[in-house]
């Protein structure tokens, strides 16, 4: 007996219904994870009206192609209940033509964006404070880490003059994010004049954990407390600014609002009249966060604007001087404890179009947390006196500020938006990358709101089974394959350094090595990997004559294995932070902000292993990341390289027991007569399985063999199970 509901109502079938359900084993298909489904079948439009009421009226000519979306539940046999999302393909005016997907929640997994989230804001308080809070921690206790990055072009390129100086109105040269000092905290530049800034990168998990938000996640790999240090690259900065421009214009003389780094009024009077200095800038505010030393680095200018005369004022047209200069005012006791020197015109003639604003202003404890304004001051003189008739105008004035509020690079932001520090990947992409990368078969189970991360090589390594030996039809169709071959490939980034001219595919691997100088004595056609930078090198004739090594690229290789005529591709489309000379995570893209480059590319999944704060009590301590096992010390702290070849490569550690199964493996097809509770049992094999790790089953044994399950499907009918079809898959050589 068969049942299908929509929204706990069920619909008429007709009494031959038939069903064939598909369960596919995840791990066979690397372009995304397939689900279970009901084949396309046929519900009648009844003459009681009532599946045309639960369809909405969808069979209605006006709603024809349409594509409708409903919640099911399919019922067999009063012991078999699945859950999942019911298509309606084509109604017409006799029947309605559906389709089920069971296991995937396919609305999250294939349309919603990891950006469009619902993920953490977080108030943060102090940005400084709450990074060297959390880099003593790790996941799930908090949600992000700040380790050390090397990234000299975060803010683009240095700019220098033509005698090779710094230019000053670049103060924002990067050499390291998040560089760590336990003396001072995170500071924000050094003793040789590097300057850094926040980016904040989040917890991979802590990203899995708001995707499957609604889901119990489980399973051998999401459990392994070294997969949890991993992070996911963000260049997102978290500063409010590296410089602001702001426009003012006036309109009829009324006060305007100008948007910028806060609210720009101008004054209440429509002139700058001589006597008491009037604001022309006002009302934008500034914190000081920190006492010190301050760099204000501007530009200030008026333009369309000079002097006026007007006779009833009783001035007289004629050669005047004017002044004006920018001043910084403390709120608190309208105190202004910085001024420019007075720039001076003659009155005939415009205001300069700009004025280059270079200063350091010295910010005491007391003045910490008190707000700062700018403005400008206007006079104009004859003969060194003050002309009370005369009056400066403006059309429209200009202040650009740089690096306002200190010698840093830029006032920290206090809070956290995690949608700016994800790859904007569906959810399915992101899964589906995982599983890529790390060698998984992910289960999805929406009626259970269950999602299990299985590492291949358990599966391949158990010895569990359901037995089907007395069910199975010997009609079988069997196939031999050829050797298979494997292309493993990992996202390449912009700034991956490779020399094609060379290639490892056909050299000999001659090791792994700490250090380039812990490296063999050099033999033709051999690399090796240098593993506390994790880069290529190799053997080459030098200028002499003599065998050498030399660097290759740094931190990942296309690895290949076995034939290239029958290979199968795997590409994650996740790539690891490049480590290369410096032993830290090393990038060269530009940085992300809503304020110095709003319109920047976000960088690719990248990964890296954060490996916690070393040894406390150092003073050059640091919080450390690394694509490799080792931290920045050399010390083995891990046992995972984000890498596919090496000893503790990727390959080696996850994949290599799945590929020696598929090497030479068969496939067979079988028929089975088989019973519900039998099928129950099946069904149990593609699914989510939340159990202790031994007894876990997702292998079928007919004879003497276990078999690995790639696909199962089942006829069902108002009166059984007709027939079930299974593509069976062994490794080559193992006979019944």
């Amino acid at each position: 007996m068969i049942r299908l509901k929509i929204d706990s109502q069920t619909l008429v079938l007709d009494p031959k219904t038939q069903l064939r359900l598909e369960m596919n084993m995840p791990m066979f298909d690397s372009e995304a994870i397939p689900p279970n489904v009901v084949y396309p079948f046929d519900v009648p439009v009844d003459d009681s009206g009532i599946n045309t009421r639960i369809f909405k009226h969808s069979n209605y000519v006006e709603t024809w192609n349409k594509k409708r979306v409903y919640n099911c539940q399919l019922e067999f046999d009063d012991s078999l209940e699945l859950y999942g999302r019911l298509v309606l393909l084509n109604p017409t005016k006799k029947k309605f033509r559906i389709s089920i997907i069971l296991n995937q929640d396919n609305e999250n997994l294939k349309d919603v964006k990891l950006n469009k989230l619902e993920l953490q804001f977080i108030n943060a308080g102090d940005i400084v404070t709450y990074a060297n809070d959390a880099v003593k921690k790790k996941w799930p206790e908090v949600p992000m880490q700040f380790p050390t990055i090397f990234n000299s072009d975060f803010y683009g390129e240095r700019k220098t003059n033509d005698e090779g100086q710094i230019e000053s109105n670049n103060p924002a040269y990067l050499e390291h994010m998040n560089y760590y000092n336990t003396a001072s905290g995170f500071p924000r530049n050094d003793a040789n004049g590097n300057k850094y800034v926040m980016c904040p990168q989040p917890y991979l998990f802590e990203v899995i954990a708001k995707a499957l938000e609604k889901f119990d996640r489980f399973g051998s790999w999401y459990e392994d407390a070294e997969m949890q240090k991993l992070l996911i690259y963000s260049n997102r900065a978290m500063d409010n600014r590296k410089e602001g421009f702001m426009k003012a214009s006036r309109n009829e003389g009324d006060p305007q609002e100008i948007s910028g780094f806060g609210s720009l009024e101008f004054p209440d009077e429509s002139s700058l009249d001589n006597g008491d200095p009037q604001a022309l800038f006002d009302g934008t505010r500034y914190t000081i966060g920190r006492s010190g030393l301050h760099r204000i680095v501007a530009k200030i200018g008026i333009i369309n604007g000079g002097i006026k005369y007007d006779p009833e004022r009783g001035n007289e047209e004629g050669i005047y001087t004017y002044k004006y200069r920018l001043s910084l005012l403390q709120e608190s006791n309208s105190v202004w404890s910085y001024e420019t020197p007075f720039m001076e015109g003659v009155a005939d003639g415009l205001f300069p179009e700009f004025v280059d604003v270079d200063q350091e202003v010295d910010i005491t404890e007391e003045q910490v947390g008190e707000k700062f304004t700018f403005r400008v001051e206007f006079q104009a003189k004859e003969d060194g006196h003050l002309i009370a008739g005369a009056w400066g105008y403006f059309a429209e004035g200009y202040i650009k500020i740089t690096n306002a509020g200190g010698s840093i690079i830029n006032s920290f932001s206090n809070t956290i938006d995690m949608k700016t520090l994800v790859p904007e990947l569906r959810i399915g992409e992101f899964l589906n990358n995982l599983k890529n990368q790390f060698g998984l078969a992910v289960f999805i189970d929406s009626q259970m709101k269950q999602v299990e991360f299985e590492l291949i090589k358990n599966i391949v390594e158990s010895r569990n089974y359901i037995d089907l030996t007395r069910s199975v039809l010997w009609d079988e169709d069997f196939e031999l394959f050829e050797p298979a071959g494997w292309k493993f490939s990992l996202g390449s980034g912009s700034d991956d350094e490779y020399n094609d001219d060379q290639s490892i595919q056909d050299r000999t691997f001659a090791g792994e090595y700490l250090t380039r100088a812990a490296f063999p004595v050099p033999e033709e056609n051999h690399y090796a990997i240098a593993t506390k930078n994790n880069s290529i090198y190799v053997t080459v004739y030098n200028s002499e004559g003599e065998l050498d090594w030399k660097y290759y690229c740094g931190n990942h290789e296309i690895l290949e294995i076995g034939s290239s005529e029958n290979q199968k591709d795997i590409n994650s489309g996740v790539s690891p932070m490049l480590m290369k000379d410096n032993f830290i995570p090393m990038i060269k893209q530009e940085g992300y902000t809503s304020s110095f480059n709003s319109d920047g590319d976000k960088p690719e999944f990248r990964l890296m292993f954060y490996h916690g704060f070393e040894d406390p009590q150092t003073p050059t301590s640091f919080p450390s990341a690394s694509s490799t096992r080792f931290n920045a010390r050399g010390n083995e702290v891990g046992n995972l390289d984000l890498r596919h070849d090496g000893i503790k490569g990727l390959f080696k550690q996850n994949w290599k027991p799945w590929c020696d199964f598929m090497q030479y493996s068969e496939e067979v097809k079988r028929k089975f007569l088989i019973n519900t509770q039998q099928l129950l049992q099946v069904i149990e094999l593609f699914g989510p399985q939340k159990k202790p790790a031994g007894d876990k089953v997702r292998k079928i044994r007919v004879g003497s063999i276990n078999y690995i399950p790639k696909q199962f499907t089942a006829l069902l009918s108002m009166n059984g199970i007709e027939d079930t079809e299974s593509i069976l898959v062994k490794k080559g050589g193992e006979h019944e």
